[in-house]
């Protein structure tokens, strides 16, 4: 009574918390057995929602009880440390005191309850203790309390039915049924021994009632015992005689036999059902688990979630998610986009998104069986992890008693806790994916405004000076001025043009627009056209042309592999100084026809070699140095995989020329284009 005066006399002066103070989460244990599985549980609880743990241990004053408990708290102590949790060693009597002081201060969340004691001498808290806490706890405004009970095998208890879906009336016809059938083979026996040894047959009924039915059943039929064997096995036969002292001893010991089987079949029973309450709720955790794991896109992993829960809760699931994304630091703006994703026809109304709204802005369940929109036929239960609540998952048509039992609620809350991960591991990788298409977006848009606003900009400055010139001054330049100023004009002006075409190409190619219309084509000539229409390129370079004799023909669109040709030319010359080599050369190998193009320019770095057949990509070292869009090569490439060839890039490094490698196959036939 004074603890509970002292407690009560400390609330009057509590102080509102702060915000940090209200997220602790705290554990009052007594060093029992069970504790330290209850320490590691609510640890993973506090490190999910990234709050503290605070660890009370109920020390005994008692000598012998210490003495008993020390291995264990030495055990707890050595946990605690090991989980950087905090823990405060009390005696009985300064505990609840002690306690209440410091919650005065930091006013824990959720509080969590060590086994409670059963005798005296017991370890655990003690059931005044554990009121007084409770009380304080519902006086200062925690909301959850969360009470571990002693678990049933720690207890010695009768069970009285071990099957209640049953009849009741079930149990004792097949007790009677049993005493009969013992009591049918007493007469047989009593032919080769006296009757009055053998009640321990009728023993053997009394234990099959206890272990198949309880202990109601196990009685019945130790008194139908006790009173068949007493009326037809013992003398004087065919009368009660229950006076005598060996019949009360016998149905006291026909009742001890009962209660003690029943008990021991009742533990095994239970334990049996636990181990496959515990091997359904693991393995239907595995399969969310592989599912969501296996998921590739954000529908397959919601519909791994609903499909799981369906199954588990025997209930029509639909999952709700805002619609800019739990990363949204706004968490009423975030509640009010939320919406149902999946199944895609959920069926919702106005009252059940205002209920699953509510659920998400405030973290709490609701709806069917809560206290909160209670009318619903659906209960809305928040997912929650530790960046916040990432959805609410919605059970319709789902029973009441699934929901008030025990079994259901830690499933419900494995399943939400795996479902919440599921969601926001789902929903980063969404944006991160979107995020990666958006950066190489900018980056093409990017690359292509600069690329239009350099490389367009040069030749038409150029066109738009020669043609103001002749304009202004053109009576007064010379024949050789003004043919040299309309050169470049038509120079620019082609360049412009290639540009363009370029751009219009690489278009068409990522389309499948470009599709090829395919002859029997000689190597040899296709490599002569090519270089009568690049002479003039040609001019200030020394070229050689290989061909091999007996080229088999290739199935080709001649005009796009000459397009392909004549931008590897153009980069050839391009980037090689003047007075330089440049060869090709063409040869079959390994079934393929191969054309190599090689020059004596700058090389490409090695770490370049793979990017240069990528979209407006421009070497760093010739960069702006050398006009072009950087879309040459990456439409030679789409071209010859249109045509099922390849193509590839050689170069020994900076300074060293580059090598162009072609391979087309000499056996194509009916290659349909593709980008």
């Amino acid at each position: 009574m004074k603890e509970q005066h002292a407690i009560v006399k400390l609330s009057k002066k509590r102080q509102e918390p702060t915000e940090a103070t209200q997220r602790g989460f705290t554990v009052v244990i007594g060093a029992h057995s069970l504790d330290m599985a209850i320490v590691r549980e609510v640890h993973w609880l506090a490190k999910e929602s990234g709050a503290p743990l605070t660890v009370y241990m109920v020390a005994p004053t008692t000598p012998w009880i210490s003495a008993l408990i020390t291995p264990q708290a030495e055990q707890i102590k050595r946990l605690v440390a090991r989980l950087d949790a905090r823990l405060v060693t009390v005696t009985p009597k300064e505990a609840a005191e002690k306690i209440a002081t410091e919650w005065d201060d930091t006013s824990p969340t959720r509080v969590f309850f060590g086994p409670r004691k059963r005798w005296p001498w017991d370890i655990g808290v003690s059931r005044a203790l554990f009121h007084q806490l409770t009380s304080y706890t519902n006086e200062i405004g925690v909301d959850t309390i969360i009470d571990s009970p002693v678990p049933g095998d720690a207890r010695t208890h009768v069970v009285w039915r071990l099957d209640q879906h049953r009849p009741w009336y079930h149990d004792y016809v097949l007790s009677l049924f049993a005493v009969c059938i013992a009591a049918l083979s007493v007469q047989w026996l009593k032919n080769l021994m006296p009757a009055e040894n053998l009640s321990i047959v009728f023993l053997t009924a009394v234990i099959f009632s206890a272990t198949a039915y309880g202990f109601a059943a196990a009685l019945f039929a130790s008194v139908i015992s006790v009173g068949l064997f007493d009326f037809f096995f013992v003398s004087p036969t065919f009368s009660f005689s229950f006076s005598s002292p060996d019949n009360v001893l016998l149905v006291i010991l026909f009742v001890l036999v009962s209660g003690i089987t029943s008990n021991l079949a009742g533990r095994l029973r239970d334990q049996a059902e636990a181990a496959q309450e515990r091997e359904s709720e693991a393995r239907a955790l595995f399969q969310l688990t592989r599912d969501v794991a296996t998921s590739d896109t954000i529908e397959e992993t919601y519909a791994a979630v609903v499909r799981q829960s369906a199954s588990l809760f025997d209930a029509e699931t639909i999952v709700l998610v805002p619609y800019q994304g739990p990363s949204d630091s706004d968490t009423s703006k975030a509640a009010k986009s939320l919406q149902p994703v999946y199944p895609p026809q959920a069926g919702l109304n106005q009252d059940h998104i205002e209920a699953a709204r509510w659920a998400f802005a405030h973290g709490q369940s609701c709806g069917l069986g809560t206290d909160k929109f209670s009318v619903l036929d659906t209960f809305f239960r928040p997912l929650e992890t530790a960046n916040g609540v990432v959805g609410v998952l919605a059970l319709r048509k789902i029973s009441e008693t699934v929901l008030t039992g025990n079994k259901a609620g830690r499933m419900l809350d494995s399943v939400c806790r795996l479902s919440a991960v599921a969601v926001e591991r789902a929903r980063q990788s969404q944006e991160l994916e979107n995020a990666r298409v958006i950066s190489q977006t900018e980056s093409l848009r990017s690359a292509l405004l600069s690329s239009i606003s350099h490389d367009f900009g040069t030749p038409l400055a150029s066109v738009i000076g020669s043609a103001s010139s002749l304009l202004t001054y053109g009576d007064r330049y010379t024949p050789e001025v003004t043919h040299e100023l309309l050169t470049t004009i038509l120079e620019e002006a082609e360049r412009l043009n290639k540009f363009v075409k370029n751009l219009m190409q690489m278009t068409r190619v990522e389309s499948g627009a470009l599709i090829p219309r395919l002859q029997l084509t000689d190597v040899d000539d296709l490599i002569g056209t090519t270089l009568d229409s690049a002479q003039r390129r040609l001019e200030k370079h020394d070229l050689y042309v290989e061909v091999a004799e007996r080229l088999p023909l290739v199935n080709v669109d001649f005009v796009l592999l000459e397009t392909v040709l004549m931008n590897l030319l153009e980069n050839a010359c391009k980037y090689s100084p003047p007075g330089t080599s440049i060869a090709i050369t063409a040869y079959e190998k390994d079934g393929h026809v191969v054309i190599d193009m090689k020059d004596n320019g700058q090389g490409i770095p090695s770490e370049d070699l793979g990017a240069i057949f990528d979209k407006f990509f421009r070497v760093k070292a010739r960069d702006r140095k050398i006009a072009g869009t950087g879309l040459g090569l990456a439409i030679c490439k789409g071209i010859l995989e249109g045509h099922g060839g390849s193509i590839e890039a050689l170069s020994d490094g900076l300074g060293q020329g580059t090598t162009m490698r072609i391979h087309l196959p000499s056996d194509t036939s009916d290659i349909a284009m593709t980008a």
